[in-house]
């Protein structure tokens, strides 16, 4: 591993406390399956942050690429604090923002909540890292077309190769050199407890207003 690339030992998970009690807790109803065995495993015997949402969704989506393509991935980020992420406006839209309200649930107590963990990487996670504005160039290209007819007919097209642009971007970490507008951490296998650190819960809304400030 490069010096540059030294420092990228660790990433950064957003989740809420709904989500941070059922990494400790398990999940009950949940069904996952094994990345490495294919063995189904009840969520509530599960610990630990595993993959679920899928990198690329099977259907027109993932027409043009790999079927590893849409496996369940965890997202994460480089840093505490995205500063492109959090500077970055899509049609009037801050991602950061939208990114975070989706990952920010109402707990008990009605606060909707956002976490921050901290996870140490180890080699055998193997992650990449991915450049994300491919899929924010998928809407800016597909609104630019004004007739509506012509946009409905060129969308399954344009959805699967911005896909597949999003997916070819995959690099390495230890081979990133820090050149993607919004990088995401993509992994496809389980982080267990022990690698996974508490580092603080806030309400998020005086949290956006906190890194916008």
């Amino acid at each position: 591993m490069t010096e540059k690339n030294q420092k990228y030992t660790t990433m950064y998970h957003f989740t809420s406390t709904i989500g941070w009690k059922g990494m400790n807790e398990g999940k009950p109803d949940i069904l996952y399956s094994d990345p490495k065995t294919g063995e189904l495993i009840e969520g509530e015997q599960i610990r630990g942050l595993w993959p679920e949402r899928r990198l690329i969704p099977i259907g027109i989506e993932s027409s043009l690429v790999p079927h590893e393509a849409t496996k369940p991935t965890i997202f994460s980020f480089l840093e505490e604090k995205p500063k492109s992420w959090i500077e970055y406006t899509h049609f009037s839209l801050n991602l950061f923002d939208f990114l975070l309200a989706h990952c920010a649930k109402y707990s008990e107590d009605k606060i909707r909540n956002i976490v921050l963990l901290k996870i140490d990487l180890i080699p055998e996670d193997d992650p990449y890292v991915i450049e994300y504005q491919h899929m924010t160039d998928l809407n800016n290209n597909y609104e630019k077309i004004d007739n509506k007819k012509e946009r409905e007919k060129n969308k399954n097209r344009m959805i699967a190769e911005a896909n597949k642009k999003y997916w070819e971007s995959r690099t390495p970490l230890r081979e990133y050199n820090g050149n993607f507008t919004l990088p995401e951490i993509i992994i496809t296998t389980p982080i267990p407890l022990e690698r996974i650190h508490f580092i603080w819960k806030k309400e998020l809304y005086d949290y956006l207003s906190e890194v916008h400030r």
